[in-house]
């Protein structure tokens, strides 16, 4: 069930964020900007980010089933993955946040509808 959880939540969050990016069309900071991108290059548009989506998704969908101190750092497992994306030259700070917002929306909305399924 927490597979199945952890999964369902990370798959919709993805498939959100990946969606959104054809309606916001926002080209990354390389493409508009001199960043120095310290990966290879991303395929698509900037805007919301897909990785934080996903990290605050399954970070949510575990939260509650994880003791201390495990649970903190799946708490702050999102913002760390937010940062790496913004440091590393892909994503703008907004994209971020973006992204974030829609996995943790996602994580709150498996929480109180999976569990009745």
């Amino acid at each position: 069930r927490l597979a199945r959880d952890v999964l369902g939540a990370g798959a919709i969050a993805w498939t959100l964020a990946q969606g959104s990016k054809r309606y916001f069309r926002r080209p990354r900071p390389y493409d508009l900007d001199e960043v120095d991108m310290l990966v290879r290059k991303p395929a698509g548009q900037s805007y919301p980010s897909g990785h934080p989506a996903v990290a605050a998704a399954v970070a949510r969908v575990l939260e509650p089933r994880v003791k201390e101190p495990a649970r903190g750092l799946f708490q702050k497992m999102p913002a760390l993955v937010a940062f790496s994306r913004v440091y590393v030259g892909v994503h703008y700070p907004t994209d971020v946040i973006g992204g974030t917002l829609i996995g943790r929306a996602i994580g709150d909305l498996w929480l109180r509808y999976a569990r009745r399924a």
